[in-house]
């Protein structure tokens, strides 16, 4: 049985449809352990592709562990996802390198946001654009992350290696 409110307010809504789509996300991570050999191997094939774009971008450099305090060191870790196809029939393999920047030692003192457009500012820029008779288009950058201002923040972020880096004898 259901009780339907008539006093929820749009920030209720808003929690609890922010609440679904975390979870519906955090459902969609893939576990390596559970898929077939050709899946693997796909994984694998995405995994080095979004290793060749940290190597092209230099996103990285080895250092030595010496004189690296351990509270410094952040671990890093595979999120591996299903993607649909452009034209929707297939699923594609995609893999990211991410950082636990929740291990940040300086997460309290280091500005972490990632600015993206609200929902208001879309519909406003698209209603300008009708209003205006515009062109509206759309378009994606690849990598955004790993193409951003390295000097932005004078410090350094050293990183344990997933077992892919250290392989690639860089290290």
């Amino acid at each position: 049985a259901y009780l339907l409110r008539d006093d929820i307010t749009p920030q209720e809504i808003q929690g609890h449809l922010a609440f679904m789509t975390a979870d519906a996300k955090r459902n969609a991570e893939v576990a390596l352990s559970r898929l077939n050999i050709e899946d693997k191997k796909k994984f694998g094939i995405a995994k080095d592709k979004e290793l060749d774009q940290w190597i092209s971008h230099a996103i990285f450099e080895v250092v030595s562990r010496a004189g690296v305090p351990v509270s410094r060191i952040m671990p890093m870790r595979w999120v591996l996802t299903w993607k649909t196809t452009d034209d929707g029939k297939d699923k594609k393999a995609k893999a990211r390198l991410v950082v636990r920047g929740y291990e940040d030692p300086d997460l309290l003192t280091v500005r972490a946001e990632a600015p993206t457009l609200s929902k208001q500012a879309r519909h406003m820029i698209l209603q300008m654009a009708a209003t205006f008779k515009w062109t509206a288009e759309v378009g994606d950058v690849k990598t955004a992350f790993l193409q951003g201002d390295k000097s932005e923040t004078g410090r350094d972020v050293y990183l344990e290696p997933v077992p892919e880096v250290r392989r690639l004898s860089l290290i």
